[in-house]
């Protein structure tokens, strides 16, 4: 917890949070299960242990938006430790029934936006990278080759940061 060590923690998404101002009459007017509430309350949590929560706006599969983040990230704290890459989506269809632009929409999270998180740190030595992928690259699910595809990169890469740190 952050109340033995101090803890930074920059949560990145496409998604803006309203401002701090804003947070409790937000909530207010919204049940718990509204995805912006529950992220709010995440934040909160956080935050109650002791930790620095800086929620930045960006899309992790936009080159320049990562480059300017990380510079952000370079300037605000001068290192960084690691980055849990949890970016990705999921939609039930089958592949013959998707254009190629929808299953690029679907995989360019997982797959862009971890290559583009590779090449970012290499201006942090020594940060870990955890990449969240999920069995689907192993078992497929029915109506879930998109999904499967990104996870299946990820397992790769995760495999090449391996034997390359070896």
């Amino acid at each position: 917890t952050a109340d033995s060590s101090p803890v930074r923690l920059v949560l990145a998404g496409r998604t803006p949070l309203p401002e701090r101002e804003a947070w409790d009459a937000y909530t207010a007017g919204h049940d718990s299960e509204d995805p912006l509430a529950r992220r709010i309350a995440g934040v909160r949590r956080l935050e109650a242990t002791g930790a620095e929560v800086w929620p930045a706006v960006v899309d992790v599969t936009n080159a320049a938006q990562m480059q300017t983040l990380f510079d952000q990230i370079a300037k605000r704290y001068g290192r960084l430790d690691g980055v849990i890459h949890a970016a990705g989506q999921l939609a039930d269809r089958l592949l013959v029934n998707r254009s190629l632009d929808d299953v690029e929409a679907l995989v360019r999270p997982k797959i862009h936006g971890a290559w583009l998180l590779e090449r970012q740190l290499k201006r942090f030595p020594g940060a870990w990278l955890a990449l969240c992928s999920s069995t689907a690259s192993l078992e497929g699910l029915v109506g879930q080759a998109s999904y499967a595809a990104g996870n299946a990169f990820l397992d790769a890469l995760a495999h090449r940061r391996t034997a390359a740190a070896r």
